[in-house]
């Protein structure tokens, strides 16, 4: 991908080199999406699949849904609207999966492109590893993906226990965040007799 700035509105466009539907992550997507035994397991199991892409691919992955049983979300529906309805999260690299997991939902991995990824991609490996911190499995194959989220379909998508702990580790004060800082600097000040 490029860049190019576009001066009337201050605002950076990427536009994809070459031909986006050929590339691993259309594809990949694309047959994930498509994959007729997920898709039977939707309807068995009455979800629905949807695909949100990242804002600066939307406009060119309007193609990738073709059918009526996956629902593409674009612009017109905000990351919280899909975040707050959403059951489950399949992801390869968002930030959106800490969100997710302090919502305490589940999240896999499918980071398909791991050594490309982080050879030339903008973004570096830091201490997050998926395996080791991620909030769900890590998948390596559609077949392994396809498996899994059936699963937890079958389970209501209930998060497993070891990642609830990790979310609970990283989030150990979940809620009432105004009431604590409240209490906080009522319990600051009244130490330093103001109250």
């Amino acid at each position: 991908m490029v860049q190019q700035w576009k001066e009337e509105r201050l605002e950076m466009v990427w536009i994809p080199k070459g031909n986006i539907e050929s590339s691993d992550y259309y594809k990949r997507y694309r047959e994930l999406i498509r994959d007729p035994e997920l898709k039977k397991a939707c309807r068995e199991n009455a979800y629905t699949l949807v695909f949100k892409p990242h804002p600066l691919m939307e406009p060119y992955l309007g193609g990738i849904v073709e059918d009526t049983e996956v629902r593409y979300m674009g612009g017109e529906i905000s990351y919280r609207d899909v975040l707050s309805m959403g059951s489950l999260m399949v992801t390869d690299y968002s930030s959106l999966a800490f969100e997710f997991a302090y919502l305490g939902k589940s999240t896999l991995y499918y980071p398909f492109d791991r050594k490309d990824f982080f050879a030339s991609h903008t973004y570096r490996q830091g201490y997050f590893d998926y395996v080791r911190d991620g909030f769900g499995e890590v998948c390596n194959s559609k077949k392994e993906l396809v498996g899994r989220i059936i699963s937890y379909m079958e389970n209501g998508c209930t998060v497993k226990d070891k990642y609830r702990e990790r979310m609970q580790k990283l989030y150990p004060c979940h809620g009432g965040a105004c009431s604590r800082i409240y209490e906080h600097i009522r319990q600051l000040t009244i130490g330093e007799g103001k109250l």
